[in-house]
């Protein structure tokens, strides 16, 4: 079920799902817009960008970047959130291109991966909505479940082996905490110089100018090496 609505305003108040203040602004109804935070990696540059307020970042054609979100969020264990990217961006071109969900008790800053596959300059500023967060409600909260299998509970018809299984998996059923900013494993992996199609018919365009020039000298020289070899030869 999505959350909307009073059910949606009560448990977003209720369980301080956003950890700082509430921005009402960004609230539709059954969806929160979310800002671009402070910090943001672009795949060709060799630090992060740390953005001032109200900032603006530029994501290329061609161009690979990773953006935080300004706001810090607390899923309970019974949610999970689904989150993309907002329509007047995705319009530009731009693609998330990491996860398209939030876990179940993640604490933490959202990064975003995205991609710019549109033909220009993408522009945004820091503390203005980017993204955007909507809340599906689990059938059972995951840190009851978790309670339920440790106590080895008959109810869930497993049998031993079953329940240590489950057990040897809390860390990844129960998320304990998330990202405080843009941690350097995933900057190393889109890190580099990406080629657009822009770039590429650029780079096509000018060989192929090169090849115009070169030739009509080549031309020009063996015009004049054939005259030369026919006049020696009379």
């Amino acid at each position: 079920m999505i959350l909307a609505g009073s059910e949606l305003v009560k448990r977003v108040k209720k369980e301080k799902i956003f950890e700082d203040t509430i921005d009402w602004h960004c609230f539709t109804g059954w969806q929160f817009d979310l800002k671009l935070g402070k910090e943001a990696f672009i795949s060709d540059n060799n630090k992060p960008i740390i953005l001032g307020e109200n900032d603006y970042l530029v994501i290329e054609p061609g161009t690979f970047a990773l953006l935080e979100t300004e706001e810090r969020i607390n899923m309970p264990h019974d949610l999970m959130g689904f989150i993309a990217v907002k329509f007047s961006f995705k319009k530009l071109g731009l693609v998330n291109i990491s996860g398209f969900h939030v876990d179940p008790g993640y604490k933490g800053k959202l990064i975003f991966s995205v991609y710019n596959a549109g033909p220009n300059d993408i522009l945004m500023q820091r503390n203005k909505a980017v993204f955007m967060i909507f809340f599906v409600s689990l059938t059972n909260a995951l840190d009851e479940f978790m309670e339920q299998i440790k106590s080895g509970s008959n109810d869930l018809l497993l049998d031993d082996g079953e329940l240590e299984l489950i057990k040897s998996k809390e860390d990844k059923i129960i998320r304990k905490s998330g990202y405080s900013g843009i941690p350097i494993d995933m900057m190393t992996a889109i890190q580099g110089n990406s080629v657009s199609l822009s770039r590429n018919a650029s780079r096509i365009e000018k060989l192929e100018n090169n090849f115009k020039i070169f030739g009509s000298i080549a031309l020009t020289i063996i015009g004049a090496l054939i005259t030369i070899l026919l006049t020696l030869s009379k």
